[in-house]
């Protein structure tokens, strides 16, 4: 099955340090991501600050495992970083939170970290496992009977039943025009199977050929993958605008999507964002050895230009 990556980058913005006392606690509000709900919390102690990411979700049995990366900036040098593995779990209720208890020496925090009266900390979180967790609510349902009524086909994705009609697929994408309307077997079938998908991409995917306004940063990964796949140029141009004017995934992470789908406007984008030595670090990170001459050109001159 293709594998869609789920992580998200957040922001947390603690004002005010000059009035954060020993034992006193920052807590984040709730922000929801691929529909698990997460919230960071600070203390401070004495001599040290202490940082936890919880995943804040009630009444049900839940677990998620998670690459966990959290930095403190700093005006003047690197950002102080920590990183881990992490099992979130709602059976053990002291496990629906992890952190450091030393995350940093809070002498060192107070004069190196604070930032006009405050400490800003990004979160970088993979999620490698989830389970026990609503999901997305589907927009249209391809299973019910009205919409079979109106559809000429059945697509099976991991036991998941889709029903289409084969000319608004093949108008909008070479691959089902070539399976539904070439000399494939499948296009006198009643129902094809597609191997390899997931269903709920697929789903939202579906979504958009049908004209429904799913593109999101939950869903615009799986979405993109999937218009590569089926050669759907104009949901791939959709995907595009949403991730340089709405999305809020990071800088790297949209230039890592812009090199692997060769989206050319969002690698303008991209560069257009770069302001200041440490974005040119953080943006190209992991992605310089993909990177285009023509790209690395346009980074390159971004960079004189800062």
């Amino acid at each position: 099955m293709l594998v869609i990556t789920k992580e998200f980058v957040s922001t947390y913005t603690i004002k005010a340090i000059s009035n954060f006392k020993p034992d006193t606690t920052y807590c984040s509000e709730v922000k929801e991501y691929y529909y698990i709900p997460w919230k960071l919390h600070v203390n401070r102690r004495t001599d040290q600050l202490e940082v936890y990411l919880s995943c804040d979700q009630l009444g049900t049995i839940w677990s998620v495992q998670a690459n966990v990366e959290v930095k403190l900036r700093s005006p003047n040098e690197s950002p102080h970083c920590k990183t881990a593995t992490v099992n979130f779990n709602s059976e053990k209720p002291k496990e629906n939170s992890w952190g450091w208890k030393q995350f940093a020496d809070w002498e060192k925090v107070a004069k190196n970290f604070v930032i006009e009266d405050a400490l800003h900390f990004k979160v970088h979180v993979q999620i490698l496992n989830a389970s026990g967790f609503k999901g997305r609510d589907p927009v249209l349902k391809f299973d019910n009977e009205s919409m079979g009524e109106l559809s000429d086909v059945v697509l099976v994705v991991d036991e998941q039943r889709f029903h289409v009609l084969r000319k608004h697929l093949a108008l909008q994408c070479s691959y089902f025009k070539s399976l539904f309307f070439g000399s494939f077997g499948e296009s006198k079938k009643s129902e094809v199977t597609l191997s390899g998908i997931d269903p709920e991409a697929f789903q939202a995917f579906l979504e958009v050929l049908y004209l429904e306004d799913s593109i999101d940063d939950n869903t615009v990964e799986g979405i993109l993958q999937l218009a590569d796949m089926y050669d759907s140029r104009a949901v791939i141009g959709k995907c595009e605008k949403f991730l340089y004017k709405e999305s809020e995934k990071s800088g790297k992470k949209k230039l890592e999507l812009a090199i692997r789908y060769k989206l050319e406007k969002l690698e303008i984008h991209c560069c257009n964002t770069i302001k200041t030595i440490q974005d040119v670090r953080s943006i190209i990170a992991g992605n310089i050895d993909e990177m285009s001459p023509f790209l690395m050109k346009r980074v390159l001159k971004r960079v004189l230009e800062v």
